[in-house]
């Protein structure tokens, strides 16, 4: 927990730190198999104190129940709503007396001593609420589908992607009844399967960890394992793909094979470059090198709404006496893909690292405007 940034009562430090917060219970009971579990989730808004302050919180059961749900109002004088992402307006608070200091109390009567709290990084919502529970049970750390325990995964592509439910998708902004059901139903998702369930890094120490002599049973399990590994690596081509709209991938042959792998025993329609037509789904171009890559790609950019360029920089290419002509050949290439991208469409360029992806970099941006050296024909 304290690794996760969570409120901990621990002594030194930790104890000045949370000096001023508040435990949910005076006493608390073990908790077991049977214990009560509740989603919980917040709403902030940013204050002249320079902090986010709660606005409104919820905490469902079970049941998708709500027991607790109400605006509050902060303490200092909110600078900004966040409506975008909170929900809140100026409307909604201008009646609301309802303090923290409130919402504290409810909860201390409300939560059983055995209390689970359930939801998507509730070290945040534990810090708003200036409190400390020793139960939890967090979304963005049971599931993962990065790979990476450092880079958590939302709560809006767990929930379409586990529970095949849209949510945060309101202009209206988040809806804490909504987050907090949808942890809930995760996490007994979760229980109703396996501890490494939704966790791409645990089914990848798993892989590390099979051995040879393997039984029936085990080997069964490994192939299903594989199977919800293989769910994650393509969710990117389902959501894409469902909306009748093609994707591409192109890279050497050493890549492709890799992608090929998930791909060809998936339920998409993939079709190799030369053999591509539009009622495919996915199309393959195996390049001859990374220059070759790069220029199909910008060849076939506008024809697909997703496009995966892979290329690979070779370990020589990175040494001291080459590397500024290396960077300097990767910025053209993405300089020439930007320039054929659609406008509105986004960039991403990702360096994975070379021996860990944890020290890999991420580029984004979006294209608003047409590039002054290209010419546009009728």
């Amino acid at each position: 927990m304290v690794e996760e940034n969570y409120p901990v009562p621990l002594k030194g430090i930790l104890a000045e730190k949370y000096a001023s917060y508040l435990l949910t219970k005076d006493v608390y009971e073990e908790a077991t198999a049977t214990s009560p579990m509740f989603g919980l989730d917040c709403e902030m808004c940013l204050t002249t104190s320079g902090n986010l302050e709660l606005a409104r919180i919820t905490i469902v059961d079970e049941n998708m129940k709500v027991v607790y749900d109400t605006l509050v109002k902060p303490e200092n004088t909110i600078t900004n709503y966040l409506t975008r992402y909170s929900g809140i307006t100026k409307e909604m608070l201008t009646d609301v007396t309802v303090t923290l200091h409130d919402v504290q109390q409810t909860l201390k009567m409300l939560l059983p001593a055995d209390a689970i709290l359930v939801g998507q990084s509730l070290n945040s919502d534990l810090h708003t609420l200036k409190m400390m529970h020793p139960y939890i049970i967090d979304t963005s750390v049971i599931f993962n589908l990065t790979g990476d325990r450092c880079r958590k995964t939302k709560l809006q592509i767990l929930a379409r992607e586990f529970l095949g439910e849209n949510i945060q998708d309101s202009k209206a902004g988040h809806c804490s009844a909504e987050d907090s059901k949808a942890s809930m139903k995760l996490v007994q998702l979760k229980l109703a399967n396996s501890v490494d369930y939704g966790d791409a890094v645990l089914l990848g120490d798993r892989n590390m960890r099979i051995m040879g002599e393997e039984t029936e049973k085990e080997k069964s399990q490994w192939a299903l394992q594989k199977m919800e590994m293989k769910k994650y690596a393509t969710s990117i081509f389902n959501h894409i793909t469902k909306k009748k709209n093609p994707a591409a991938i192109i890279g050497s042959s050493e890549i492709m094979s890799e992608y090929s792998k998930y791909l060809m025993n998936s339920s998409f329609n993939v079709m190799d470059d030369e053999n591509f037509a539009k009622t495919d789904q996915v199309r393959l171009v195996i390049a001859d090198n990374n220059k070759h890559a790069v220029d199909r790609t910008a060849e076939i950019a506008m024809e697909h709404a997703f496009v995966l360029c892979h290329v690979r920089i070779k370990e020589e290419q990175l040494k001291e006496e080459q590397v500024e002509k290396t960077l300097h050949t990767v910025n053209k290439w993405s300089h020439m893909l930007w320039q054929h991208n659609a406008i509105n469409s986004l960039a991403c360029v990702i360096f994975g690292g070379q021996n860990n992806a944890a020290n890999g970099a991420c580029f984004l941006n979006i294209k608003t405007e047409v590039s002054s050296d290209i010419v546009i024909r009728a």
